[in-house]
């Protein structure tokens, strides 16, 4: 059964540290609008969170999810296929994995959903950390651990895998979600590789979508610094687009 839409009490446009409410805490330096006129499984991750966790996300974390999860104004897919958020460390970036990933797989049945992190050692460590968050408040969801066989499965067919950063890793699959974590640590090469891995099955689905987050990089962290250059251009232009983009941090300066 797919979850219902419903509406979000966020603010109805946000671009800068001006249109930040103070009490959310500090304010993105770069971050796409919400758009009133679509609705939003925002609301629905908020709430899978809180049943989860026994915790509200924190305001940073519902904002991003409002505008993430956006559907398109056809009903027909997501607004954004691809999202990159951006944070310092101890901000609850791996706490989002978990309600995302419930949220997808129980979305629909026989949804796919994956993650993967800097190696596959990292990756099945993100996947169990979420997968023991979910198990916990759902009894009836089973997290099967076997090396290299790593998942969690859900009574609907949906299942959770880790994978690790190489190429072909997600041949043959069709996923509704792709987690790419520490996103800095991957070279211009290793995109590549990643993206023509995965990268065309997840967007030929209208309900696929690739979710990355990182914390701040090096000037080798090649996949990360070609999307915040593109993130921030396209959250400047203003111009409608299928990439939401999300930045906290200090200035360089």
């Amino acid at each position: 059964m797919t979850a219902a839409l419903v509406g979000v009490a966020s603010p109805p446009r946000m671009i800068g540290p001006r249109e930040w409410p103070a009490s959310w805490g500090p304010a993105p330096r770069w971050a796409t609008p919400r758009n009133p006129e679509l609705k939003t499984y925002g609301p629905v991750a908020a709430r899978y969170c809180k049943a989860i966790t026994g915790h509200d996300p924190h305001p940073h974390q519902r904002y991003t999810w409002d505008v993430s999860l956006e559907v398109r104004a056809d009903g027909q897919g997501w607004e954004h296929p691809e999202v990159l958020k951006t944070i310092q460390r101890q901000s609850g970036k791996s706490f989002e994995q978990a309600p995302l990933t419930g949220q997808r797989a129980a979305m629909a049945p026989d949804s796919s959903i994956f993650i993967t992190a800097q190696s596959g050692d990292k990756a099945v460590s993100r996947w169990a950390v979420a997968s023991r968050t979910i198990c916990r408040a759902q009894p009836e969801v089973r997290m099967l651990v076997s090396t290299a066989h790593e998942r969690t499965l859900w009574p609907n067919g949906s299942s959770f895998r880790p994978f690790a950063p190489k190429e072909g890793a997600l041949d043959g699959e069709t996923p509704a979600l792709a987690q790419v974590d520490e996103l800095w640590a991957f070279d211009a090469m290793q995109q590549d590789l990643m993206e023509q891995s995965f990268a065309p099955a997840i967007f030929m689905n209208p309900w696929g979508q690739l979710i990355k987050t990182s914390t701040a990089g090096t000037e080798r962290s090649g996949w990360l610094n070609a999307d915040r250059e593109r993130g921030r251009a396209v959250v400047e232009s203003g111009a409608p687009s299928s990439f939401a983009y999300f930045e906290w941090g200090i200035p360089e300066g």
